[in-house]
């Protein structure tokens, strides 16, 4: 570590990633020197480390700005300066250009412009070893069903072995942790990766997926805390473009979209545009889409990208000599991966909280509302927690279970009933009379098993004889119960009635 002027943990990560515990030696070539020199007769070297200091502090100032602050700095110091043309020649190298490039774009712009590739055989992937995720905003805007124009985006899934694109959904607007959830179990449905791979947004870092990689390993309630998913999830560097490698497949799919659309609407078909006639080229197929973009219906838009996405899982990768569906299906026979079915998939991707019961019911926020659910199994949970699942495109029921995953009921949503409306009000009073007379009878039941003594004086025989006409009195009155509205009507004066 001293040797090379690393770390001890980059050793092991270093050793992590060849897949050995012996540390490995870096060959001495492998250690770049960069190293900035001045020479000159007309400057003193402490006026040009100062003026080029400023500079990159200040990037994107010129060199005459340079100059001048240098002026001033200089008498202040007693520092020899020259003219201002050997100022700019020698602040003007091409070393120095490398570091102006690094004050503004940062150390990764070092990586992606001026250090050497790193090129990764993507062949050497199993089929869904690595899984990589990321967002697409698309350059339309579309009419939703209530006639607003939205912006759409999509989450799509890319399989790295092959560039197969094996999952995808599509929001009316931001997308969010659900449209990342969605796409992932489309993904899924050809079986549960060992890594996914996804930048660092909010919905991608959200709880519900981590939750999810929880289940999908396994995982109880629980245990959520202390276990480790056997799902990993692996993110991104921060502001690292190239470290999301679908962003080429996301640009050719989104050039086929505009091709497509642009062929229909305004003249342009397909074409291979060279570095001549690319900014024109670009330009045309921009102003058809966007002549037209007001005019589209969701479901067409829709339409037009699943168009773009199949051509493209079904088109030849010259360089890679394979055709991404294809080759995904070929690999997929030999890979070693599992799969849920459609039902368990469903249920682990349906976002669940915990939720106390009270009242034989839950209460719960979903799609920015509190809505209340309930149903008469849940009285035996009174004051204890359940899990609860629930779909923010349904929510008419929910789904209880235990902590231990064991299902209780699908509650449904309590609504508020028009106390005018007597059959629905009937329904929902038999409902709650049903729970309260099944616990009353097990009261009952097991209550009288003991028999306590009581005293008995000369009020004891006349209290009785009252109890137990007015039990006969119910019970007669119960065979000729009569509705509310006949009740009101009997109980009108007889010449109002007449």
């Amino acid at each position: 570590a001293q040797k090379y002027n690393v770390s001890v943990k980059t050793l092991y990560s270093w050793a992590k990633i060849l897949k050995t515990d012996n540390a490995v030696s870096v060959s001495p070539d492998a250690k770049s020197k960069f190293v900035l020199r001045f020479h000159s007769s007309a400057f003193s070297v402490d006026a040009l480390k100062w003026a080029l200091s400023w500079r990159l502090n200040n990037p994107l100032s010129s060199i005459i700005q340079a100059y001048e602050k240098l002026q001033e700095q200089a008498q202040n110091e007693n520092w020899k300066i020259g003219n201002y043309q050997s100022f700019a020649r020698l602040i003007n190298t091409d070393e120095i250009k490398i570091l102006l490039k690094r004050a503004i774009g940062g150390k990764r712009e070092i990586y992606n412009d001026v250090a050497p590739y790193v090129m990764r055989d993507l062949d050497k992937y199993a089929a869904l070893e690595v899984v990589v995720g990321d967002q697409i905003v698309f350059d339309y805007l579309v009419y939703n069903d209530q006639g607003e124009i939205v912006n759409p985006n999509a989450y799509i899934w890319v399989d790295m072995s092959t560039s197969a694109i094996i999952g995808v959904d599509i929001t009316l607007g931001k997308y969010n942790r659900y449209s990342v959830g969605r796409s992932l179990k489309m993904a899924l449905n050809y079986g549960v990766p060992q890594t996914i791979y996804t930048d660092n947004g909010k919905p991608e870092l959200s709880k519900y997926l981590a939750d999810v990689r929880a289940q999908l390993s396994g995982i109880r309630w629980r245990d959520i805390d202390d276990l480790e998913p056997t799902l990993r999830h692996q993110k991104a560097r921060p502001r690292n473009s190239r470290a999301k490698p679908i962003e080429g497949i996301f640009n050719h799919v989104q050039r086929r979209l505009f091709e497509d659309v642009a062929a229909e609407f305004g003249g342009f078909g397909y074409q291979k545009y060279t570095k001549t006639n690319r900014d024109e080229w670009v330009k045309n197929i921009q102003k058809a889409a966007l002549k037209n973009s007001a005019l589209m219906d969701w479901r067409y838009f829709i339409g037009k990208v699943a168009k773009a996405i199949d051509w493209w899982n079904s088109h030849l990768i010259q360089e890679r000599k394979i055709v991404p569906i294809e080759a995904f299906n070929e690999r997929l026979k030999v890979a070693n991966v599992s799969r849920f079915d459609q039902d368990t998939l469903n249920y682990i991707f349906m976002p669940r909280k915990l939720c106390s019961v009270r009242n034989s019911s839950i209460r719960l926020t979903i799609a920015g509302e509190r809505r209340t659910y309930s149903h008469p199994a849940l009285a035996r949970f009174f004051d204890q927690k359940v899990e609860v699942r629930f779909s923010e495109g349904d929510v008419t029921s929910v789904a209880i279970s235990t902590e231990d995953h064991k299902f209780v009921c699908n509650a449904n949503l309590v609504e508020k009933i028009d106390p005018r409306e007597a059959e629905e009000l009937k329904a929902a009073l038999a409902q709650q009379n049903a729970v309260a007379n099944a616990i009353e009878e097990e009261f009952r039941k097991y209550s009288s098993i003991y028999k306590p003594s009581y005293q008995i004086n000369a009020y004891t025989a006349p209290a009785q004889a009252a109890n137990q006409q007015i039990k006969e009195e119910k019970r007669i009155s119960k065979k000729y119960e009569m509705s509310d509205r006949e009740l009101i009507a009997a109980m009108k004066p007889k010449q109002a009635r007449a």
